[in-house]
């Protein structure tokens, strides 16, 4: 039992006491659990109970059922409060909670009704109001955002907080709230039908006067220990939507899901029960079966997709052949060096640049690869299934927004130099930007693109907005990666053979444009190709860079830490370790020493490769 705390009076003074702004949802859920602190729980019932008695009544025609679902559902935080990882996702896991429990009274009443229903009226009766299904889409639109788009939306559009106050309670900074919020209404604009809907979801945050009551009688059973004041019908549903977390995940996102909590749903009887929610001896006890039996397995999530895909040019004849007899390479590579699948017919070619000619999607299962002389973009899945091909279009690199699995591609344009250009999942065109570039690049950070050409330029993904360009140089600019921790970026810059002295070079910018460190690539040859690809390593920010006469990494300051002899045509950190290096006749996986682990043949010798990881 929570200590210091009798009766319904002092809970419901803690309920109309202090919200503690200073304090984020995760400091507060942190004292709930490790020291059964009352006003903290307190105030995080205050502070979701609108937009979960929001999420109830835009399922529920009977204020009465959702009362049910409403108490049902902070039943399972408090039950169930070490399932929420991380622990400031406090409202997105309440919003994914209420809908289930929701859901679970809904489908009750449709059950209820059934059975009384009088004989011979079957179809006759009416339909059920067709208002109720646009707040359910919306819940479900919102459901289905990015974990950081949604914490935003839960927290300024279904309850109502200003920015300032959202930024204080996620430890973000208010730009980048704001940002975020911008970026999740346009998602939620497109998968609702339009801008108007977001106006929807607006007006679906719950009148904040609707909750206090239920919540303040939730909180005195909860909080106090007393169970059995708890509605028979919301503890049922409590212990029903929390035996499904046990199996399944609660929307599909982040949400790791325990079974073997103490703050299991066993003590959560209707009479009787003294246990406080956290009251891990009381509850562990209420679950001791009279005879020992086997604990049912937790099943585990499937582990996300990875690997490397590599593009390659093996097919030294690049004209005269029907399309489908080329034989370059798309090639996926598990991590333990498995070849996943081969699929032949592109037709690319030797040329300068275009380091970024694959582009992987793990979320959604997807490949995109360049068929550079056949003008086109294909779509695979992880299966090696092509599902999609985009027409007339020769992108110079591609990079996916992981947000909306839009695919970012730096092209020629058609009659207007070069463009970026953006499509959808489906191959449609949705935007269209005048900017030359060789490479482009995600920056999760900032949430932008980083382009790099003659110029640099970094768009804001969400908006398309031109953040800012500056001048490199007006020669070539090869390749460019960005550092995920820090948004610097990562220029290699080849030697203008037009200007004495040129030399190849690495730069590093800040995530303004500020140029922050230049490291000189004195050990390639001026006159050969110069670097191919860069790639930073997102664990310690160091950079590798490559090309045909070597390999050389360098720290997060620009210093060289080591150099290899071998030469490769394109190189690429793994997000699990290591770094993956593409040569003449095989792709291979190295160990930060620059040992062999891994290596997988290519159909034939290759004069150009590409390589992006499956992430």
């Amino acid at each position: 039992m929570i200590k210091g705390l009798v009766g319904t009076a002092a809970i419901e003074a803690m309920m109309g006491g202090r919200d503690e702004d200073g304090a984020t949802d995760g400091d507060l859920l942190t004292r709930v659990i490790e020291y059964q602190d009352g006003p903290a729980a307190a105030a995080l019932v205050r502070r979701h109970a609108p937009m979960v008695w929001g999420v109830c009544r835009r399922h529920l025609a009977s204020a009465h059922d959702a009362e049910d679902a409403f108490q049902a559902a902070f039943l399972v935080l408090f039950r169930r409060a070490q399932s929420v990882v991380p622990r400031q996702a406090v409202g997105n896991w309440l919003h994914g909670v209420a809908r289930r429990t929701a859901a679970h009274v809904r489908a009750q009443v449709a059950r209820r009704s059934m059975r009384e229903r009088p004989v011979g009226l079957g179809a006759d009766l009416p339909a059920p109001p067709p208002d109720r299904d646009l707040p359910g889409a919306i819940d479900a639109a919102v459901a289905r955002l990015p974990d950081r788009y949604r914490e935003v939306v839960v927290l300024c559009d279904l309850q109502g907080e200003t920015r300032a106050t959202a930024a204080r309670r996620l430890g973000l900074p208010e730009g980048t709230v704001a940002s975020r919020l911008a970026r999740a209404r346009a998602m939620l604009a497109r998968r609702l039908g339009g801008p108007e809907a977001v106006g929807c979801v607006l007006a679906a945050a719950p009148d904040l006067s609707a909750a206090p009551a239920a919540a303040v009688r939730l909180a005195t059973a909860v909080l106090a220990g007393r169970v059995g004041a708890v509605p028979a019908a919301a503890s049922a549903v409590a212990q029903q939507v929390g035996a499904t977390m046990l199996t399944k995940s609660v929307f599909g996102w982040g949400t790791r899901c325990c079974a073997a909590l103490a703050l299991g749903f066993a003590g959560l009887t209707v009479v009787g029960v003294q246990a406080g929610p956290l009251d891990r001896a009381a509850t562990t006890a209420a679950r001791v079966p009279a005879a020992p039996t086997a604990a049912a397995p937790v099943p585990k999530r499937p582990p996300r997709p990875a690997g490397m895909i590599v593009l390659d040019d093996c097919d030294p004849v690049y004209e005269g052949k029907p399309a489908d007899k080329y034989l370059d390479n798309l090639t996926l590579i598990g991590q333990n060096g498995v070849k996943k699948y081969r699929v032949s017919g592109f037709n690319g070619c030797e040329t300068s640049g275009s380091s970024r000619m694959v582009a992987g999607d793990a979320g959604r299962g997807l490949i995109w690869a360049v068929d550079m002389l056949a003008d086109r973009v294909r779509q695979f899945d992880l299966d090696g299934r092509e599902t999609l091909t985009i027409n007339g279009v020769r992108p110079y690199g591609l990079s996916i927004d992981p947000a909306t699995g839009n695919l970012w591609t730096t092209c020629k344009g058609e009659g207007k130099g070069e463009q970026t250009k953006v499509y959808d999942v489906r191959g449609k065109l949705v935007a269209t930007h005048d900017c030359d570039g060789s490479d482009i690049v995600y920056d999760p950070k900032a949430e932008a693109f980083w382009v790099a050409g003659e110029r640099l330029t970094k768009f804001d993904a969400a908006t398309g907005k031109t953040l800012f360009a500056l001048k490199l140089h007006d020669w070539f600019t090869p390749s460019l990666d960005v550092d995920p921790r820090t948004g610097d970026v990562w220029v290699a810059l080849r030697a203008d053979p037009r200007v004495a002295k040129s030399g190849h070079r690495l730069v590093k910018f800040g995530p303004n444009g500020k140029e922050l460190a230049v490291a000189p690539l004195s050990w390639v040859d001026a006159g050969q190709s110069g670097p191919e690809r860069v790639s930073v390593d997102r664990a310690d920010g160091s950079v590798w860079v490559g090309c045909r006469q070597g390999l050389e990494r360098f720290s997060s300051e620009g210093k060289s830490q080591a150099r290899y002899d071998q030469g490769v045509l394109a190189v690429q950190v793994d997000p699990a370790g290591g770094v993956w290096v593409v040569t003449r006749t095989e792709t291979q996986k190295l160990s930060p020493k620059g040992e062999v682990l891994v290596r997988v043949k290519h159909a034939g010798p290759t004069d150009m490769a590409w390589i992006a990881p499956l992430e």
